[in-house]
C-alpha cells in the first residue's frame, strides 16, 4: 500500500510539474500576468521548455533498449491523443479552431503542425537505427551540428526576434533525433556532478537577477519591452539553448532514477500532448478557471489559484490516462470491459459531435467559427448530453464494435438529413422531423437524391455487417456488467431528462423573466453558460447554443405560456364583449359568407424578387397579379418562414392563430399542436361545403388528419382516395403547375353548385430551382448573388411568371361564375436561394424583413370593396376576406377584426409595420398591448388551457 502511495505520489508530481509549467507559460502569454510582478509564476514559466526537454532525454535514453512493440506502442499513444483531444479541442473552443487547425492537431506529425508530437516520433524513429551504430565520433559532430542548427541559432533568432517565430513538427522531429544521438553518449561526457550544479546554479541566479530587473524597471522602456519579449518567446522554444542545458544538468544528474521510473513516461507523454494542445485555448482557460481575474489578485493567490487549476487538470489527466491504457490492453488481448466501453463513447460522441457542428452550418467552417464563439462549458454541456445518450446505445447493444459502428451510423444518418434540410429550407432537422417523417418517408424522398439515399443505406449496412462479423469472428467479450448497465442507464437517463424537460422552460426574452423564472438550472444555463433563450430562429438557436442542446429544448414542446389573470370568468367576460361587438358589426352587414364561394390560394414560395437588394428583372415578372393587387385589397404579407414554413403560414391563415403567441419552441403546429386539441376554429366554420386541394402527396406535415380535424370534407391531392384530375408540369419540372391546379380548382366549383369554401395549397415553385430548368428562364440581373444562386433565381422568375399566365386564366374562370366568389392569395414564403458571395449570414440579418415580405390580395369577382391593410399576417386574411365581402361574423371573428385593424402583422417574435420595419413587444402603444393580452388569453384557452371556449360555444357561431 505504502509502495503504491509512492508511486502516485511521484506520477502525480510528475504530470503536475508539466501542467504547472504550461499553465504558468500560458497565463502570462494571454493575460499578461508578467506585467504584475508575480515572481513565483514567472519563475515557474521558464520550466514548460525544461520539462519538456527533460522528458525527451529520458524517452531517448529509454528507447535504447525498447522493442518495435513498445515503440509502436508510444506512436499509438501520440496519435490517440492528437486526435481524441484534436476533436475536444474543436467542439469545445470552436471560436479558436478553423478546419485546418482541426486537421493540424489531430495529425500533428503528418502535417507538422506540434514540435512534441514530432520529437517523440524522431525518437521512436531513429532509436532503433542508432543501436546499429557505435561511431561515437560522428555522434559527437551531428550532436555539435544540431545543436547550432537546432538550439543555439533558434534561441538567438527568438531573442532578437529577428523574424516571425515559427515553429513546428520538422523542427520536433529533427529535435527529438537529435536528443536521441546525444543521449547515446551522455556517458562519455566525463562531467563531474559538482560542474554540473554550479552550472545550474549559475543560470538559475542570472535568470532571477534578469527577472527582477526586468519587473522592476520603467514598464514603458523599449528595453523593458524588449527584456519582455525576449522572456516571452523563449518560454515557448522548446529548443531554446538556456532549456536545454538545464534540462540536459537534470538529467545528468538525476537521469538513472527518471530511467527506472519507466511507469511515468505514459504519464508524460499524456500531460504534455494535452497540454500542448488543449490548455492554450483562451476561451476555454477563461471561463472554467477564470484566467481572466488572476490579474486582479494579489501575486500569492494568483500562483495559489494556478497551482490549484494545475492539479485539478493533472488528476484529470492521471484518470483518463489510466483509461486509455486498460482500453488499449482490453483491445489487445479482445477482453474489453467498462474502460473500453467509457474510451470508445468518448471518441464516439466527439466524431459525432463536430459532425453535427459542421453539418449544421451547412458545411460552413468559418461560419460555425463566427457563431459558435466564447461557449466553452455551453459546448460541453451539449457534449455531456450527446456522451449520455451514446453510452446508452453502448449498454443497450453490449458490445464494442457493433455498438460503435451503430452510434456513428446514426449520427451521420442524422447529419445527413440536418444538411438535406438545411440546403433546401435554411432550417436543420427538428425531434418532430423526425417522429413526422419516418411515417411519410417515401414523400421525403422524393426531396433529396434517392441515390445518394440508397448509397448511404448500403454502406450503413454493409458497416454494421462487418462489425458483427468482426465481433464472432474475433469472439470479443461484453462491455459492461449488468449492474454498470443499470447504473450508466439511470445516471445517463437523468441526464437526457433534465435537460428535455428543464430546457424549453428556460424563457425566451430577459425581458419577459418572471420570479418563478429565476431558477437556479436557468440563471446558471443564461449566466454562466450564455445558453440563449430561445432564439426565434431555430437555425439560430442551433448555431448559438449548440445541436445537441437545441435538439433537445424541442423534444417536449410547451404550447405557449399562461397569461397572467387567465380564468373562466375573464374568458367569458371577453367572449361577452366581442359577441356584443359582433351583433354591432352585424347590424351593418348584409351578406352570408356561407352562400359564397371563397378560394384561399398559398402559392408557394411566390414573392416578386424584385424586392430583393440588388436583383432587378429585366420586366415585370407578374405583371397580371400586380395589376391585380393595384385595383384590389392588397399589399406585403409578413411571413413566418424563409425557405419554408407553408404548413405555418397555411395554419395562421385558415386558424385565425398567430405564432406570435405560442412558445417559441412550437415551430410546426400540425404536428406539435394540432393532435392535442380538441377543436381549433377555422374560416371552415363559417361554410357548410369545404374542400382542400393540394397536388402532391397528402401526409407531409400531417394534414390528412389536420385536414379531417378542420372538418375539410374532401381532401384532393395525388394519392387515393380523393386524386386531383389535373396534373400536367411545366416542362422540366417536377410539379403539378400552377395552371393544372387552378383548373382542378374550376373542377370543384362545378361540382359543387352552392357555396362553399377551397383551400388550394400549389406546388409548381417549390425547391430545388436547378438552372436551366425549364425551356426558356426569364431575366434577372442580380448584384452580388452567387452564381448558383443567380442560376436558381432565374429559374424561380421563370417560374412565377408562370404562375401569373395561369392566375389570369383563374380569374377569367371565377369572373364568369354567377356566384359570388372572393379570392385570398398569398405567397407562403420567399424561396431559400438567396446566397450572397459576400458576407451571406451578415446579409441575411441585414435584408431580414425584406426577406419575409411576400405578396397578397383578395379579389372579389363582383365587389371592388378593398380593406386597407398594407402589411398583414396570414390570421387576418379571414376577418379582411369578411370585411370585404361585407359578410357578418362571429365573436371570435369580431375579435380578429380588431386585431386586423388595430396591432401591425406579428410573426418571429417581431411586428412589421406599415414601412417594414420591425419593432418588438415592447414598443407597442398602451392599447395594442391591452389588445395582444386578450388575443393571447383567447388562443391560450383554445390550444392550451382548460378549453372554456369549444366547439359549439356562440363565440364561434355567426349571430344572423
Amino acid at each position: 500500500m505504502k509502495q503504491k502511495t509512492q508511486k502516485f505520489v511521484v506520477l502525480l508530481l510528475t504530470v503536475f510539474i508539466v501542467t504547472l509549467a504550461s499553465v504558468s507559460s500560458f497565463s502570462m502569454w494571454r493575460f499578461g500576468i508578467g506585467t504584475k510582478r508575480a515572481i513565483l509564476v514567472e519563475n515557474l514559466m521558464f520550466l514548460k521548455p525544461i520539462i519538456s526537454t527533460l522528458g525527451l532525454l529520458v524517452i531517448a535514453k529509454l528507447s535504447q533498449s525498447w522493442s518495435d512493440k513498445i515503440n509502436f506502442k508510444y506512436w499509438l499513444q501520440i496519435v490517440f491523443y492528437s486526435l481524441v483531444l484534436g476533436l475536444f479541442a474543436f467542439g469545445l473552443v470552436v471560436a479558436r479552431y478553423s478546419l485546418w487547425q482541426l486537421l493540424e492537431t489531430a495529425f500533428p506529425v503528418t502535417l507538422m503542425s506540434n514540435t512534441f508530437a514530432g520529437a517523440v516520433v524522431g525518437i521512436l524513429f531513429i532509436a532503433p537505427i542508432l543501436n546499429r551504430f557505435n561511431n561515437n565520433k560522428i555522434f559527437k559532430l551531428i550532436s555539435l551540428m544540431g545543436l547550432v542548427t537546432l538550439s543555439v541559432v533558434p534561441t538567438i533568432i527568438w531573442a532578437t526576434h529577428l523574424v516571425s517565430p515559427v515553429q513546428n513538427g520538422v523542427n520536433g522531429l529533427l529535435w527529438g533525433m537529435l536528443i536521441t544521438v546525444i543521449v547515446k553518449f551522455t556517458d562519455e561526457w566525463n562531467i563531474s556532478k559538482r560542474n554540473i550544479w554550479i552550472g545550474l546554479g549559475t543560470v538559475a541566479v542570472v535568470s532571477e537577477i534578469l527577472m527582477i530587473w526586468v519587473n522592476n524597471v520603467n514598464s514603458r522602456s523599449a528595453i523593458w519591452w524588449s527584456g519582455f519579449a525576449v522572456i516571452k518567446h523563449l518560454m515557448f522554444l522548446d529548443t531554446n539553448f538556456f532549456a536545454f542545458c538545464v534540462a540536459a544538468g537534470i538529467f545528468l544528474i538525476f537521469g538513472s532514477y527518471f530511467v527506472k521510473s519507466k511507469l511515468m513516461i505514459n504519464y508524460f507523454i499524456a500531460a504534455t500532448m494535452v497540454n500542448t494542445h488543449f490548455l492554450f485555448s483562451k476561451p476555454m482557460w477563461n471561463q472554467i478557471f477564470r484566467g481572466a481575474d488572476w490579474l486582479k489578485l494579489s501575486g500569492i493567490l494568483m500562483f495559489s489559484k494556478m497551482i490549484v487549476a494545475a492539479l485539478l487538470v493533472s488528476l484529470i489527466i492521471i484518470g483518463f490516462e489510466k483509461l486509455r491504457q486498460k482500453t488499449f490492453e482490453q483491445v489487445a488481448s479482445r477482453s474489453t470491459k467498462w474502460q473500453t466501453g467509457i474510451v470508445s463513447a468518448v471518441i464516439v460522441t466527439l466524431v459525432s459531435f463536430i459532425i453535427l457542428l459542421i453539418t449544421d452550418n451547412a458545411m460552413n467552417a468559418q461560419a460555425l467559427i463566427r457563431v459558435a464563439g466564447n461557449k466553452p462549458l455551453l459546448m460541453l454541456l451539449n457534449m455531456l448530453a450527446l456522451f449520455a445518450f451514446v453510452l446508452i446505445i453502448y449498454v443497450l447493444i453490449n458490445r464494442w464494435l457493433i455498438s460503435s459502428v451503430v452510434s456513428l451510423v446514426l449520427m451521420i444518418a442524422l447529419a445527413f438529413g440536418n444538411y438535406q434540410k438545411l440546403i433546401s429550407r435554411n432550417e436543420p432537422i427538428t425531434p418532430i422531423d423526425i417522429s413526422s417523417n419516418i411515417k411519410n418517408a417515401s414523400e421525403i424522398l422524393d426531396l433529396v437524391n434517392i441515390w445518394l439515399v440508397v448509397g448511404l443505406l448500403i454502406g450503413f449496412a454493409i458497416l454494421i455487417g462487418l462489425a458483427i462479423f468482426s465481433e464472432r469472428k474475433l469472439k470479443m467479450t461484453a462491455v459492461f456488467g449488468w449492474i454498470s448497465r443499470l447504473g450508466i442507464i439511470v445516471v445517463s437517463g437523468l441526464i437526457l431528462t433534465l435537460f428535455i424537460f428543464k430546457l424549453p422552460s428556460v424563457p425566451s426574452s430577459s425581458v419577459t423573466w418572471k420570479q418563478k423564472d429565476k431558477t437556479t438550472f436557468n440563471k446558471t444555463l443564461v449566466n454562466n453558460l450564455h445558453y440563449s433563450y430561445h432564439p426565434e430562429s431555430v437555425w439560430y438557436d442551433y448555431k448559438k447554443n449548440g445541436p445537441v442542446l437545441a435538439f433537445m429544448s424541442r423534444i417536449r414542446i410547451p404550447i405557449m405560456d399562461k397569461p397572467a389573470g387567465y380564468s373562466k370568468s375573464t374568458i367569458d367576460k371577453l367572449a361577452t364583449e366581442y359577441n356584443n361587438e359582433a351583433q354591432t358589426i352585424n347590424k351593418k352587414r348584409k351578406n352570408n359568407v356561407n352562400n359564397d364561394v371563397v378560394i384561399y390560394i398559398l402559392s408557394e414560395s411566390f414573392a416578386n424578387p424584385n424586392r430583393v437588394p440588388g436583383v432587378k428583372t429585366d420586366s415585370d415578372p407578374i405583371p397580371y397579379i400586380n395589376s391585380l393587387k393595384k385595383n384590389n385589397t392588397s399589399g406585403i404579407m409578413d411571413s413566418y418562414g424563409y425557405g419554408g414554413g407553408t404548413a405555418d403560414m397555411e395554419f395562421e391563415a385558415l386558424s385565425g392563430m398567430s405564432l406570435n403567441n405560442f412558445a417559441p419552441a412550437l415551430s410546426t403546429p400540425y404536428v406539435e399542436l394540432m393532435p392535442k386539441v380538441p377543436y381549433m376554429p377555422s374560416a371552415l366554420d363559417l361554410f357548410k361545403t369545404k374542400t382542400a386541394i393540394h397536388p402532391y402527396q397528402p401526409t407531409l406535415y400531417n394534414r390528412v388528419q389536420v385536414f379531417k380535424q378542420f372538418g375539410f370534407q374532401r381532401f384532393y391531392n395525388t394519392n387515393n382516395p380523393y386524386k386531383v384530375k389535373y396534373t400536367e408540369k411545366l416542362k422540366g419540372s417536377q410539379y403539378v403547375s400552377d395552371e393544372s391546379a387552378y383548373k382542378e380548382v374550376g373542377r370543384v366549383l362545378k361540382e359543387n353548385k352552392g357555396g362553399q369554401f377551397i383551400q388550394l395549397s400549389t406546388m409548381q415553385n417549390h425547391m430545388p430551382y436547378i438552372p436551366n430548368e425549364y425551356k426558356q428562364n426569364y431575366g434577372v440581373k442580380s448584384d452580388g448573388l452567387t452564381k448558383n444562386s443567380h442560376g436558381s433565381l432565374e429559374t424561380y422568375t421563370e417560374g412565377i411568371h408562370q404562375s401569373d399566365s395561369a392566375m389570369k386564366q383563374l380569374i377569367d374562370m371565377v369572373n364568369k361564375d354567377k356566384r359570388d366568389v372572393s379570392i385570398v392569395f398569398y405567397g407562403d414564403h420567399l424561396p431559400g436561394l438567396y446566397k450572397w458571395q459576400n458576407d451571406n449570414d451578415g446579409k441575411m440579418d441585414q435584408y431580414d424583413s425584406l426577406l419575409h415580405q411576400t405578396d397578397y390580395f383578395i379579389y372579389s369577382n363582383h365587389n371592388r370593396q378593398k380593406v386597407k391593410k398594407s402589411i398583414v399576417a396570414p390570421y387576418m386574411f379571414t376577418p379582411m376576406m369578411l370585411d370585404q365581402t361585407n359578410s357578418k361574423l362571429s365573436g371570435y371573428y369580431a375579435f380578429l377584426t380588431k386585431c386586423m385593424q388595430e396591432l401591425p402583422a406579428g410573426e418571429r417574435g417581431k411586428y412589421m409595420l406599415s414601412d417594414g420595419k420591425q419593432i418588438h413587444e415592447k414598443n407597442l402603444s398602451s392599447a395594442q398591448k391591452k389588445l395582444l393580452y386578450q388575443y393571447k388569453l383567447l388562443q391560450y384557452d383554445i390550444t392550451a388551457g382548460q378549453h372554456y371556449l369549444k366547439r359549439g360555444s356562440s363565440f364561434f357561431e355567426v349571430n344572423k
